[in-house]
């Protein structure tokens, strides 16, 4: 399970980076914690879900000690 999640936070960062790079003129890219730090195992909360739609509209990322998967749209 954990592979998976990051493996999808892989995915999704390399296609940010991408449309980042397309030209997306105004957009933002807002990372809280790098891939690493799920790969080093830090699973414990860094960001309050409210905090984090202060940033943005739109996201994915999973919940305090890796307890399932966020997707964040609107």
């Amino acid at each position: 399970m954990k592979m998976f999640i990051l493996a999808l936070v892989l995915i999704l960062t390399l296609t940010l980076s991408v449309c980042s790079i397309a030209g997306a003129e105004g957009d933002t890219l807002y990372q809280v914690a790098l891939l690493q730090s799920l790969a080093q195992g830090h699973f414990d909360g860094m960001i309050t879900v409210g905090e984090l739609k202060t940033h943005g509209d739109t996201g994915i990322g999973t919940f305090d000690g890796l307890n399932g998967e966020m997707i964040v749209l609107d």
